[in-house]
């Protein structure tokens, strides 16, 4: 088995491409930028419920720290919010959601560590971050007609 064969992918690419081997510090390197680039872009990528609770629920922008752009007023540029959350009851339907959410997101937690553990952990990061930017690529915006 030739030693090529156990190095990522990226890594013999860049061999190929500069037509001499790479010193094992330089590949670390690179798979550490490279993985610190790729969360980097996933956490930047996410949208936390958050963000999304003050454009669902009008009442809960009067919850939390009072944010210099936001000034004194509680008047907010959302309008009502959005059916049913702008109900009585909507910041326990928004609560509901939280926990729904987290249940998900327990499960799959627990799943994806039972296939990282039958796995090659290269195969399975690769694999994460790739369906990762598909799921949030800025393509689908572009696919579904979206464009800003």
């Amino acid at each position: 088995m030739k030693e090529d064969n156990k190095k990522p992918l990226g890594i013999q690419l860049i061999e190929g491409i500069k037509k001499s081997s790479l010193s094992f510090k330089t590949s670390q390197v690179i798979v550490l930028i490279v993985t610190i680039f790729a969360y980097t872009s996933y956490h930047a990528n996410r949208k936390t419920t958050s963000f999304v609770k003050q454009a669902l629920d009008p009442q809960s922008l009067g919850i939390g720290p009072n944010l210099p752009w936001q000034g004194n007023s509680t008047s907010n540029l959302f309008g009502d919010g959005w059916f049913p959350f702008n109900g009585p009851d909507g910041t326990a339907m928004l609560g509901d959601l939280d926990m729904a959410f987290l249940f998900v997101y327990a499960i799959g937690m627990y799943f994806s560590g039972h296939v990282s553990d039958r796995m090659d952990l290269r195969v399975f990061f690769y694999s994460g971050n790739v369906g990762n930017w598909f799921i949030h690529s800025p393509l689908w915006s572009w696919i579904l007609g979206k464009r800003p």
